[in-house]
């Protein structure tokens, strides 16, 4: 409505006037909190604020009441549409009673009643948010309201009472009153809405009424139509009248032509606009122009795509680009002939139209003879965009080009007869000599000479059971054919009429849904393409993910196309859409569990849903790998920690969808999450446990993927952290799979928590009482540097350590770069302190032990 801007702006004001308000009854109460105190030394700063108060709302009453008289007057046109549309709509009832109204004449008149419904429920949508809105600005004057009031009763206590104090108080009861009157004003207001709502929503009922009527109407005529019978002899006066009419038409164009140039008034209207000519003959030659810089660029541009024309759809492109290059130049004149027409004012004169109409007329025709010679390249074999041999591809070339051009002549020839408002009796039987006409040229495409070719050009499977297919429905044309024939000669031509139309639209149909079918066919394997498609080559997409990617979204497409097609094919054979609601809706019906319900639509949705989940987190961790990983220079615990969150965040989506479909409603959160908090407590902890213990070494990251632990005496590294587990295998090549719970709760020794960087190896040797120490350490410290795995810096350090019990112990701290370098580092070190020790001469001891026996050995002897 006009109104609903005045009313948000109203509004907002509003609440500014309410805000001072509020201030200023809170700055006069805490003054007065006392009744014996005199008043406070602020009640200058109220009394300037409360004029500026009144003096809102005034404004504010006065707007009111301007938007009030405004819709007082909507008001009064409301209800004298809505008596007028009574009227019509009663007038209309009767005619379909007493069936006085044509098909057609119901047909536009639904139409009106359609879009006026529609203006109606958003009129009353709108009506319905103003009061509202005005609701909510009632609510906040009422609360002003008994906020003055309260501050009268509270000035009213007060005492003694000043000059000041009585200033307040009657500026205070202007402010109720005018805060009543602003209350009324929108009350009246709220009112006189609610009764144009009232007069909207009755003429909404009214409106689906009558419209529900005419539905009811137009099918039983048009069924009753269907069966009406007409005489033989009116299917000769209609022949008759529509040749007489197409012949005398070149006649008729040809006069008024002439009688134009006669009366001399192209002369006077180009004089007129003698500028406009001039500037329209210069448009001319830059058009011409242009065409002809057009058909270089375009034939550069097929050169370029000639070298990876190898599917079915590029070549098509390639044809259609090369057949608007030659006709260019007369597309230019079309476009120029139509702003001649358009600057002179003579757009809107029909034998303009006619003339204009020609022109279009005999550029499509040239059109759709070099698109057809591009297709089937009859004078060169196995060139073409269906390679077929010359015979085949020239009866297909010449069959389509004189059908088509018999088909836009005649359709030309009947436009151009109603755009002159001559009677055309024949227009329906013309027009049903040209779907006969188009159904018997469909059969004859489908002859048997030509159809294994034609079938191998196509790249379609030209086996027995396609040939025989196709065989079945030529078969099935030709009997529809002769059927309509029949059906019209015995008079019911309207019933022929809608069969033709029918069998035509099912066929064009059929055709288109093929075409968009291979093409997005040849698009999806240009994407998705396991080896050879633009994820594969260019971003390195795995084969095996694009594989199932590809399948699924080739047959995903060929059916919703499939569906799409059959859809049209029914609603051409008289389906509306109110039956293929319920034939959908079939589909949404099934057995339910509480708020779930188990359709077989809410199943498939709900399945896709899931799968699409997974492949889009495969496809995303795939992309971060190969586009973002590598760049960064990120470890790859860092990599393994966005990958998962960003498998666990696509699928809890999937999941989202797949509850949604099911019909779960995620209003009732908190229901949702009590019942998940109560299997936690009773059967779920250990899982739940797990996956928050996943998530916690994923974001704080005590060990990553790719460490190298230490776990029960178990050397091993970090393959992969899952949502209830992680994989650790051991140098042994064994895996353990650990509770995530068990590594947050336990000690874990991790070697690389800073990264592999150097640390610290210790090793113990000992040699013998004898040997110099000196020299010992010079060795030991010359083979330590002469390691490569040991790092110099810091230099490697050797300490006599202790006396042992048979050897001099000497401890060994050496650096190495990696936690890796360890073990074999250990163990070249071992090697080559032994092998030096044995090059110098240096012993290294073993243990030592002296026995002492109690009873002499002579006596042991003896006794033996």
């Amino acid at each position: 409505m006009n109104y609903t801007q005045e009313l948000n702006n109203a509004r907002f004001q509003l609440r500014s006037g309410i805000l001072m308000l509020c201030l200023s009854l809170c700055l006069t109460s805490s003054g007065w909190a006392q009744t014996s105190s005199p008043p406070p030394a602020r009640i200058p700063a109220q009394e300037k604020i409360l004029p500026d108060i009144a003096y809102e709302l005034q404004e504010k009453a006065a707007k009111f009441k301007e938007q009030l008289a405004q819709i007082q007057n909507e008001l009064r046109q409301t209800q004298g549409e809505t008596a007028e549309l009574a009227n019509a709509i009663s007038t209309h009832t009767a005619a379909l009673t007493v069936d006085t109204i044509t098909l057609e004449h119901a047909r536009n008149l639904q139409q009106h009643y359609n879009d006026l419904l529609q203006k109606k429920i958003e009129n009353v949508q709108a009506l319905t948010h103003n009061l509202e809105e005005l609701t909510k600005i009632q609510e906040e004057l009422t609360q002003a309201k008994n906020k003055f009031q309260e501050h009268l009763i509270q000035l009213a206590k007060t005492k003694p009472k000043t000059k000041e104090h009585r200033t307040v108080e009657l500026r205070n009861q202007k402010n109720l009153k005018l805060a009543e009157s602003a209350v009324n004003l929108l009350e009246d207001l709220k009112k006189t809405l609610t009764a144009q709502l009232e007069l909207l929503q009755q003429q909404s009922n009214s409106l689906t009424e009558i419209t529900s009527k005419l539905q009811t109407f137009i099918d039983q005529k048009f069924k009753t139509q269907l069966l009406e019978r007409r005489e033989l002899s009116d299917i000769f006066t209609q022949i008759k009248g529509l040749l007489t009419e197409s012949l005398s038409l070149p006649q008729r164009l040809y006069a008024w032509l002439w009688a134009k140039l006669q009366s001399g008034a192209f002369t006077k209207m180009l004089k007129t606009y003698q500028s406009q000519s001039l500037g329209l003959l210069l448009l001319l030659g830059l058009l011409i122009y242009g065409a002809i810089v057009l058909r270089r660029a375009s034939r550069d541009l097929r050169q370029k795509l000639a070298a990876g024309a190898a599917t079915f759809s590029l070549k098509l492109i390639m044809a259609l680009i090369n057949a608007l290059a030659r006709t260019s130049q007369l597309l230019a004149l079309t476009i120029w002939l139509t702003l001649f027409f358009w600057t002179l004012d003579l757009l809107a004169h029909p034998l303009a139209k006619v003339m204009l109409l020609g022109l279009v007329v005999i550029t499509t025709l040239l059109l759709q003879a070099h698109f057809l010679q591009e297709v089937f390249q009859p004078g060169l074999p196995d060139k073409g965009v269906i390679m077929l041999d010359e015979p085949t591809a020239r009866y297909y070339y010449r069959t389509l080009t004189l059908t088509l051009s018999l088909l836009i002549v005649g359709y030309y020839a009947l436009l151009s007869l109603n755009l002159l408002a001559y009677k055309t009796p024949g227009s329906n039987f013309a027009l049903f000599l040209g779907l006969l006409f188009l159904l018997f040229w469909f059969a004859r495409l489908l002859k048997r000479p030509h159809l294994e070719n034609l079938l191998a050009g196509a790249g379609l499977p030209a086996g027995p059971w396609q040939v025989g297919i196709l065989k079945a429905v030529r078969l099935g044309m030709l009997l529809l054919l002769s059927a309509i024939v029949i059906i019209d000669l015995l008079g019911f031509q309207n019933l022929a009429l809608f069969l033709s139309g029918a069998a035509v639209a099912t066929t064009l149909l059929c055709l288109a849904g093929w075409f968009v079918i291979r093409m997005g066919v040849d698009l999806n394997t240009y994407l998705t393409h396991p080896r050879d498609g633009l994820l594969a080559v260019k971003f390195g997409f795995r084969a095996e993910n694009l594989d199932t990617i590809h399948t699924l979204l080739q047959y995903t497409f060929q059916l919703t196309i499939s569906l799409l097609t059959t859809a049209a094919i029914l609603f051409t054979w008289g389906a509306d859409a109110a039956y293929l609601r319920n034939m959908l809706g079939l589909l949404s019906h099934g057995p339910t569990l509480g708020p779930v319900t188990l359709s077989p639509l809410a199943l498939l949705l709900a399945g896709l849903s899931i799968f699409f989940a997974r492949k889009l987190s495969r496809m995303s961790r795939h992309i971060l790998e190969r586009r973002l990983y590598h760049r960064q220079g990120w470890d790859i615990g860092v990599q393994s920690a966005i990958s998962s969150s960003v498998n666990y965040t696509v699928m809890a989506l999937g999941i989202i969808f797949a509850l949604g479909f099911l019909g779960i409603n995620f209003s009732n959160l908190a229901i949702i999450v009590g019942g998940l908090g109560v299997g936690i407590g009773f059967g779920l902890q250990n899982i739940a446990n797990n996956f928050i213990s996943g998530l916690i070494l994923l974001f704080e990251r005590p060990i990553k993927v790719g460490d190298m632990l230490v776990i029960d005496g178990q050397w091993g590294t970090v393959k992969a952290i899952r949502v209830r587990s992680t994989i650790f295998e051991t140098f042994e090549r064994y895996v353990l799979i650990i509770p995530n719970s068990d590594l947050i709760s336990g000690k874990i020794l991790n070697w690389t928590f800073y990264g592999r960087g150097p640390n610290r190896l210790a090793l113990k040797v000992g040699v013998g009482y004898n040997s110099n120490v000196h020299e010992v350490t010079r060795i030991i410290d010359q083979v330590c540097r002469a390691n490569e795995r040991v790092l110099l810096d810091p230099p490697p350090q050797v300490y006599f350590n202790a006396y042992g019990d048979s050897s001099l112990d000497f401890n060994i701290w050496v650096f190495v770069r990696a936690p890796e370098d360890r073990i074999p580092a250990t163990h070249e070190l071992n090697a080559a302190i032994f092998d030096a020790f044995n090059a110098h001469g240096i012993e290294i001891p073993f243990p030592q032990r002296d026995l002492r026996f109690r009873t002499p050995l002579e006596t042991v002897n003896r006794n033996q």
